[in-house]
């Protein structure tokens, strides 16, 4: 399926989605995640600036360390 709700760039070859991986991590960790997929694809189907996009990907892991810690 193609469409805003479930666009392209989340699917990967096999039928795998990030957010089925994502779906099985804290909020931060799966955010984390979703940026360095849409990314780092090696298919071209990549989305936004990837610079950007890992840029984010840095601040979520950083939250999720502070969350851990703070634990």
């Amino acid at each position: 399926m193609n469409n805003a709700i479930d666009p392209n760039y989340h699917q990967f070859p096999g039928g795998h989605e990030v957010r089925h991986i994502s779906a099985r991590l804290s909020s931060f960790g799966g955010q984390a995640i979703q940026y360095v997929a849409r990314s780092t694809r090696l298919d071209g189907k990549n989305k936004g600036d990837t610079v950007e996009n890992l840029q984010k990907a840095i601040k979520f892991l950083e939250w999720e360390i502070q969350r851990m810690e703070a634990a």
